[in-house]
């Protein structure tokens, strides 16, 4: 395979320029067009010496890398690159990030099958700000010669586990990768990112699957799978054995989740369980073997993770999701100075740093909210102003969008369940969706949903619940969802639903369930438990069979946040069969609609196309539509369209 680099027309290249023309004024509503696109610009990271930037763009429905040199004349200061590997594959982008001043690195997903069984690989390439020099990562050796004749030697199924970016070496990376053709088991090598030379500095053992190095790039934890446990191994140095420093089970998950060393090898970073019982983050002693100090914690929510530079990845602060979105703090003084100008600037809205240059005088900002689909500026501390980038949304520019409100109601056994509220203009009580989320170890969050939007712009209010089982709120909230798809979890949302009808936000006659992945279970499964609350339900890319989906995701990619919350196929295999949508079709009678990929590798087609079938053989009223090419995304803008396009006509056929 090898990268191939295309120009665009003339009027392309407008719309690729520097500074994006103002969008013309839509009509109210915003056509699906402008919901459906693919965003315009996402990904947007500088380059450390502050003179180029590099960002995925959309075009003609599909995704592009382009560089940006921010010193080059407008119209003409940027180069493009396709991201067609092969013209037999479907690609998407994972990441691209600088290495150094010049060179970059990017990586790709696609599907393919390997002896019959689908699955998704991924591919790394290193190119030149120019796109030249391009290079797989790292590089396959040659045919060798054997006894029965030439033959390529194995290749990885992954090959962009990047363990350390070693930012002070500008042009090597370290990388986890099972390049001897050793099933699961995973060694660590130095790469050249530029003609993807390795040498090997760890050799891995039966399925080792992680490592992490520290401040130092000294290679000091590994992780090791053994059936249903799972263990952390430690050293101290690279000629020191590896010691046992934490373990996991399925069932109970880890105690402490390592996130990166601080300064001081023997003080570790972790996400762990509070006393209150939410993830904080605290720095563990290796050494003596428990926490040392707690680093951030919150009374609400769990902490999400930790926040790095772009260049030197340093640790500069650490993050949770709030009621309103992401909240950062930033330890770092210049990045907290950053962040407070720029929400200063930009209030009721979030503001998030995506890179830095290396002098930390140049900034990528974010701004975003349910009401503003994203903008991209570039912020230099230097000079006034900022310079704006582009729109993720371009065709959303001067539309109305609406607010998106915080609420919560109270469950049938008590629990206080979240949840997030967008009303379209006008007073209620008003056709109602309610759009409970994937997942289902996922959440709702304070932000721009171009599903809701999109509904709430056709005159739907749209309620969107975070269900037990849902992330952020705690340990106990999300593990209450073990075990009880399509029991308590969807009792949530039906309980969510009767708190909309009963404040008069909802009319009781028109109100659809539409779901995607774990949603798109729950709107089979609401159309299964209270057929009568729904006039029709739309899952997208849906669970149908939950047997059959445990036994396949050892093939597909499924969460191991989620595993302990669906069950177990053998011990679980009533309730599994009695909370499959597949197994209560007689008890649905409401139309359904679905739509699902033909190369989900998350969720196999075959679950809606075995649904739909079995929903037709018993005269219910359904419709299928399968996706060419489509993913679990969806990914391409053909696709987005599509979606949004059947599902107004579905519901506006069934919820007059």
């Amino acid at each position: 395979m090898s990268w191939l680099k295309f120009t665009l027309s003339g009027a392309a290249l407008g719309v690729l320029s520097w500074m994006f023309a103002s969008a013309v004024a839509l009509a109210a509503p915003p056509s699906v067009e402008a919901f459906g696109q693919l965003p315009s610009i996402s990904e947007v990271e500088l380059s450390p010496d502050g003179t180029h930037f590099v960002a995925v763009q959309a075009y003609q429905g599909r995704e592009i890398l382009v560089i940006y040199d921010m010193n080059g004349p407008p119209g003409k200061n940027f180069q493009v690159m396709s991201l067609d590997v092969d013209p037999e594959l479907e690609e998407s982008l994972r990441f691209v990030h600088w290495v150094n001043d010049n060179r970059l690195v990017a990586s790709l997903e696609f599907r393919v099958e390997r002896d019959g069984i689908p699955l998704v690989e991924t591919r790394m390439f290193g190119f030149d700000n120019d796109f030249g020099n391009n290079h797989q990562l790292p590089k396959r050796k040659k045919k060798e010669k054997s006894a029965r004749g030439l033959y390529y030697t194995s290749v990885a199924q992954f090959q962009d586990n990047i363990i350390d970016w070693l930012p002070n070496d500008s042009d090597h990376v370290l990388i986890a990768l099972d390049k001897e053709g050793e099933s699961r088991t995973l060694n660590l090598y130095k790469m050249n990112v530029y003609n993807g030379l390795t040498s090997k500095q760890v050799k891995g053992k039966d399925k080792v699957y992680w490592y992490m190095t520290d401040a130092q790039h000294e290679p000091r934890l590994r992780w090791v799978g053994h059936d249903d446990f799972h263990h952390i191994y430690h050293r101290k140095s690279s000629g020191d054995e590896w010691q046992r420093l934490f373990e996991r089970s399925d069932d109970d998950g880890w105690q402490y989740v390592p996130l990166k060393f601080s300064n001081d090898p023997n003080q570790l970073y972790v996400q762990a369980i509070s006393d209150i019982g939410r993830d904080a983050i605290f720095l563990f002693d290796v050494a003596e073997q428990k926490i040392s100090k707690t680093i951030m914690s919150d009374p609400k929510y769990d902490v999400d993770g930790l926040l790095h530079d772009s260049v030197s990845r340093k640790i500069i602060g650490a993050q949770y999701t709030g009621a309103r979105g992401l909240e950062r703090i930033y330890w770092d003084p210049v990045y907290a100075e950053v962040q407070r100008k720029m929400e200063a600037q930009f209030s009721g809205k979030n503001v998030h740093i995506t890179s830095a240059d290396k002098t930390q005088n140049k900034f990528s900002i974010f701004v975003t909210s349910p009401t503003e689909p994203g903008v991209y500026y570039i912020y230099t501390r230097s000079q006034p102003g900022l310079q704006e980038v582009g729109r993720a949304y371009a065709g959303l520019k001067n539309a109305k969008l609406r607010p998106q409100e915080p609420l919560s109601f109270t469950a049938r056994d008590g629990r206080e369940i979240p949840a997030y509220l967008t009303l379209p203009e006008g007073s209620g009580p008003y056709p109602m969706v309610v759009m409970p989320h994937g997942g289902p170890t996922s959440r709702i969050s304070w932000s721009f949903d171009y599903w809701a939007q999109f509904l709430s712009s056709r005159g739907y209010a749209v309620l969107q619940p975070n269900f037990r089982g849902s992330s952020g709120y705690g340990s106990d909230f999300e593990t209450a969802g073990d075990d009880e798809w399509g029991l308590a979890m969807q009792d949530d949302i039906t309980d969510g639903v009767k708190a909309m009808i009963e404040q008069g936000i909802a009319d009781p006659n028109r109100i659809a369930i539409v779901g995607g992945s774990y949603g798109g279970y729950a709107a089979l499964m609401g159309a299964v438990k209270t057929p009568d609350l729904y006039r029709c339900a739309v899952a997208y890319a849906p669970v149908t069979d939950l047997p059959k989906f445990i036994s396949e995701r050892a093939v597909y990619k499924f969460s191991d946040r989620n595993i302990p919350g669906l069950g177990h196929k053998g011990e679980d295999k009533e309730r599994l069969k009695t909370t499959s949508p597949i197994n209560n079709v007689d008890k649905i009678n409401i139309p359904i609609l679905l739509v699902h990929g033909d190369k989900d590798r998350t969720v196999d087609v075959s679950h809606s196309e075995k649904m739909a079938s079995k929903l037709k053989r018993k005269n219910k009223a359904v419709k299928l539509i399968v996706q060419e090419e489509g993913d679990h995304g969806p990914s391409l803008g053909q696709h987005r369209i599509e979606l949004l396009r059947e599902m107004e006509a579905f519901l506006a056929a069934h919820m007059r």
